[in-house]
């Protein structure tokens, strides 16, 4: 293990400084953190208008300490308190405006940040089963690091129908990722504002596995399982694996 340790921490301005874990240990161990920086805002329509409610976002947000989103209030402006200085992501989306995403510099003194929204693209879509059938309930997600990665997110659920639309889509199309307990997920579905977008799911494979001893005969052990398996061969190789496995344990 290393002899020094760091942590950072959102809403403070951390600036990397190592501690020795021997300090740590022995509670000697001393962190600063510093207030860190403001970096406020307005996001404002075609037209100039601020736009309230508006989710903001600031940094990466699949990290572990992703910074909490703010909304803009009824003026369209918006406020992160203790940021650390250097270079961030900022992405903004709001229901009929499509997402808006800029790199920004955060350094002391920095002046109130715009982001002017513009109008967005609808995207519509139906998730659908092996028979045509509308899925309800199913998850669709706007999948960020397919998409550039600029920190943006959302996502929504089917109708009963299994229909879905987003008013605020980008204008140049966009990369999907749709879920549903029992089916097989799929990624990286591309959908277009000119047309209804159909996405089919196929029902997961049911496997249930018995493992017999070969001298006695008697029931080693027995296990159900559930495989997102996009063909029977794919599950063959699965059970096999498991079957050798389980009786390897057994004897």
């Amino acid at each position: 293990s290393s002899d020094v340790c760091s942590s950072d921490l959102p809403g403070n301005n951390f600036t990397g400084e190592k501690i020795l874990l021997a300090d740590s240990r022995a509670g000697k161990a001393r962190l600063v953190l510093r207030e860190g920086i403001a970096v406020t805002g307005l996001v404002v329509d075609p037209n100039e208008k601020g736009v309230a409610g508006a989710r903001v976002m600031l940094g990466q947000r699949w990290v572990r300490n992703a910074i909490p989103a703010q909304e803009t209030d009824l003026d369209g402006r918006f406020t992160f308190e203790h940021c650390a200085e250097g270079e961030m992501p900022l992405s903004v989306v709001a229901p009929g405006f499509a997402p808006a995403s800029r790199t920004i510099k955060i350094a002391a003194g920095m002046k109130e940040l715009e982001v002017r929204l513009l109008k967005g693209a609808i995207v519509k879509g139906r998730v659908v089963d092996e028979e045509g059938k509308g899925i309800s309930g199913a998850r669709v997600n706007y999948e960020d690091y397919r998409n550039g990665g600029q920190g943006v997110e959302w996502n929504t659920t089917t109708d009963e129908e299994g229909r879905f639309t987003w008013d605020g889509a980008p204008n140049e199309g966009v990369m999907l990722g749709i879920y549903k307990k029992d089916y097989i997920n799929v990624s990286g579905q591309q959908a277009t504002s000119d047309k209804e977008n159909v996405f089919k799911l196929l029902k997961a494979l049911q496997v249930r596995v018995k493992v017999v001893d070969a001298e006695t005969k008697r029931k080693a052990q027995e296990q159900s399982l559930t495989r997102a398996m996009n063909d029977l061969d794919t599950a063959k190789t699965q059970v096999q694996s498991l079957e050798a496995k389980q009786t390897e344990e057994a004897r």
